[in-house]
């Protein structure tokens, strides 16, 4: 019996022994777990940060790219002269419009269009061949004598042509015999045609914008595509007074896409020299930027190489650079802003060959609008460049 017992507590002993071992084993191994888990989290912070400063540089390199290719872009366009009317009648800068629903500010005369985006801008697609769309207005004969009409066209890698109709194509669908026409504008990836007249030029860069800007003064009618002027015809023989975009007819490959973005269309007014002569002041809403930034479009030159040549013709002639904007966004913000954006054009200026001392700057913000925010042509107004004698 004794023996028995003897043999049974061995057991048990050899049993907790094995038991204390086995259970060592597991916090070891737990203990371990818990290493690789930590250095597993560690290397994973170490990865997401990697990944964090990859993006960021990324985004750097994006930036300064941009910056370059603006800077590039400026330089290019040192001998643009279009110079925008200074009283807008149309401004649409697809500002809070809702995706794939048609833009609100035009009307439909064919085919099919609607809100959409592109790069994480606002933009308007004319879905199928044959569409046009028309400016909502509130008369049917807007365009003045004097304007200039901007806008900007998508190429991709195969552009298929746009089309600019200088009449109102909802009105010509109703009733043809009401409205009077002239051969519509069509521009494509190297070629602009107008009836007998066409003019070819470099092959538009594919899958980036290109600013169009048309000039018309009484009779005569100048077409640009970016920096170049592709058509100059002293004598239409047509008075336009309405305006459509289109895509025009005929056959449309799948990968066809036609996009639009940034219309302005302005009465023209006083040329420059007359207006600072009768004024003491240039006032000007055709220097643009990139929104919430100081950076000067390349569109904007046509204006900056006006303001230089009358520098350069006039030694005496010295002006304080005034910067405005809306009241979209913060006051001091706004502030801020309007004195960069002055600051960066009198730079340019200064850049271009004007002596720094003929030349300040200074930003009012939001302080003095000249019309109602409430309107998008009250706020692209607001929007403007004083050039102020000293």
């Amino acid at each position: 019996m004794k023996k028995a017992l003897f043999i049974l507590l061995a057991l048990l002993v050899a049993s907790v022994g094995y038991n204390q071992i086995n259970l060592n084993k597991i916090k070891r191994g737990i203990n371990k777990g818990e290493e690789v888990l930590e250095k597993n989290e560690d290397k994973k912070e170490e990865e997401e940060k990697k990944e964090e400063n990859t993006e960021e540089e990324k985004k750097e390199e994006v930036e300064k790219s941009e910056e370059a290719s603006e800077e590039q872009a400026l330089k290019i366009w040192t001998k643009f002269d279009f110079v925008p009317g200074n009283d807008l009648i149309f401004e649409d800068n697809q500002e809070n419009e809702e995706l794939g629903e048609f833009p609100s500010r035009w009307d439909l005369a064919q085919g099919n269009a609607e809100m959409a985006k592109l790069n994480d801008l606002d933009i308007i697609k004319l879905v199928s061949q044959g569409t046009s769309i028309t400016p909502l207005m509130d008369k049917k004969e807007y365009l003045p004598e004097v304007f200039t009409i901007e806008f900007d066209i998508w190429a991709s890698e195969l552009m298929p042509s746009y089309k600019l109709y200088l009449y109102d194509m909802k009105q010509y669908k109703k009733d043809w015999r009401s409205v009077e026409t002239i051969d519509h504008i069509s521009i494509g990836s190297d070629e602009v045609e107008m009836g007998d007249y066409s003019s070819e030029y470099d092959k538009l860069k594919p899958e980036t914008w290109h600013h169009i800007s048309v000039a018309f003064n009484k009779r005569s009618l100048k077409l640009y595509v970016n920096e170049t002027r592709a058509l100059n015809i002293p004598n239409l023989e047509f008075v336009p007074k309405a305006f459509s975009v289109g895509t025009g007819a005929g056959y449309a490959r799948d990968s066809d896409i036609w996009l639009f973005k940034n219309f302005r269309v302005a009465e023209g007014g006083k040329a420059l020299y007359n207006r600072q002569l009768s004024e003491g002041k240039i006032v000007t809403n055709g220097i643009l930027f990139d929104v919430g930034k100081a950076t000067i479009k390349p569109q904007s030159m046509g204006v900056i190489n006006k303001i230089y040549n009358m520098m350069e013709e006039d030694p005496g002639l010295k002006f304080e650079v005034v910067g405005h904007t809306d009241n979209t966004g913060g006051e001091e913000t706004n502030l801020d802003l309007s004195k960069k954006r002055a600051e960066a054009v009198m730079n340019k200026l200064v850049e271009m060959g004007i002596s720094p001392d003929r030349l300040k700057y200074d930003g009012k913000g939001e302080a003095e609008p000249v019309k109602d925010n409430s309107s998008s042509e009250g706020r692209a107004m607001n929007r403007r460049v004083e050039f102020i004698k000293f």
